[in-house]
């Protein structure tokens, strides 16, 4: 095999298991995220999905918001991983962070005041979710938020390990 390029079979085998951890990763992702339904209809009924998947899209809303930035910073961490500017990626996480959490902990408490009673008026009486309910969802969601967030930094600077025992803990 000649060297230099795609031709260089090293180069080859990394990016290869690259590709492999990231694909496991989407997996993880999609499982996450079908797994509830999945779950809740097993085990409640059919019937009972809607609890559950109606105040996930109202919040998913606000943290899809996190989400779209996540990915669009994900390849400038991998650049700043290259370049060896650590301090960029420690200052752009941390505020991506907090921003997470200070407008996730604003959006739950206002998800959970408001969406039960708004819910309820939207579908005409035929859903009620309890606060209860909506602030289970809401605390999911914040919680895979806060996880994307340390994903999307990790793949950024390639570090699969890490993130496979955050898909673990998860």
């Amino acid at each position: 095999i000649v060297s230099g390029g795609l031709r260089d079979l090293d180069q080859y085998m990394l990016q290869r298991r690259t590709g492999a951890k990231s694909f496991g990763l989407q997996m993880a992702r999609t499982i996450q995220g079908t797994l509830p339904v999945l779950v809740i209809s097993s085990v409640a009924g059919a019937a009972a999905v809607p609890l559950f998947s109606v105040p996930a899209t109202l919040i998913g809303a606000v943290f899809g918001v996190f989400t779209s930035w996540n990915m669009s910073v994900q390849p400038a961490y991998g650049a700043s991983w290259a370049a060896n500017d650590r301090t960029w990626i420690i200052t752009v996480f941390r505020r991506t962070l907090s921003s997470v959490l200070l407008v996730g902990a604003v959006a739950v408490a206002g998800f959970v005041t408001v969406a039960p009673k708004a819910i309820e008026l939207w579908t005409r009486g035929a859903l009620e979710p309890s606060r209860a309910m909506c602030a289970s969802v809401a605390a999911v969601l914040a919680v895979q938020s806060v996880s994307a967030t340390v994903q999307f930094c990790l793949v950024g600077i390639n570090q699969h390990r890490a993130i496979a025992l955050i898909e673990l803990l998860h």
